[in-house]
């Protein structure tokens, strides 16, 4: 089992994956309180489906493009985690996840907005 975390938009989450499946997911609308608010998303995920972070294999965490603060605060709440279980974490690129649920036979660019009229965006070949 996979715990996920994204705090690089608007809109943060946690998610637990399993075989490739999201199994559960909990988000959040308020980028100011992800501090505040990402460590009990955790508990509250692991919780109702009856885990501790002793039964997972490792932690996704998004790693950008998108809010400096954001995932700031996402890779450092992970890292804590990983420090006190000695789990491991795995950096996720936004651009590359969203590619990845196109399963594109050609070539696809996803694109975020990056605010005051520019956008992120990068072109992925067959993944």
């Amino acid at each position: 089992m996979i715990l996920g975390v994204d705090t690089s938009s608007k809109v943060g989450s946690v998610a637990l994956v399993n075989a490739g499946q999201v199994v559960d997911e909990i988000t959040s609308d308020s980028p100011s309180s992800f501090s505040r608010l990402l460590l009990e998303m955790v508990e509250k995920i692991l919780s109702r489906n009856s885990l501790a972070l002793s039964n997972l294999s490792c932690v996704a965490v998004a790693t950008g493009p998108g809010s400096f603060t954001g995932i700031r605060i996402g890779l450092a709440t992970v890292e804590g985690m990983a420090l006190a279980t000695g789990m491991p974490v795995l950096g996720v690129s936004t651009l590359e996840a969203m590619a990845r649920l196109c399963n594109p036979a050609r070539p696809v660019s996803p694109v975020i907005d990056a605010g005051n009229g520019k956008v992120y965006y990068a072109t992925f070949r067959a993944l």
